[in-house]
């Protein structure tokens, strides 16, 4: 089941949109050790992830993003 495709999404997509989603928000609502239980469960899921690199151009994207907007929102905080 964690291989195929969920509508137009390929599982791959979902689980780094997962993993992204809960590094960006995290801190708001988890623990450091809730966080940490999630990361680990969605390593132990990667492992049997086939599209391992279709994951890692997804990832790579997102996390671009996060680190672009973090320094801009850092700036207009600073601002304030």
């Amino acid at each position: 089941f964690v291989n195929k495709d969920i509508g137009m999404s390929a599982t791959a997509e979902l689980l780094s949109t997962f993993c992204d989603n809960l590094l960006k928000k995290s801190g708001e609502r988890l623990s450091d050790e809730a966080l940490e239980d999630k990361l680990e469960k969605v390593v132990r899921l990667f492992g049997y992830l086939f599209d391992k690199v279709i994951f890692s151009q997804f990832y790579r994207r997102q996390l671009a993003k996060r680190c672009s907007w973090r320094p801009q929102w850092a700036l207009a905080q600073s601002a304030r």
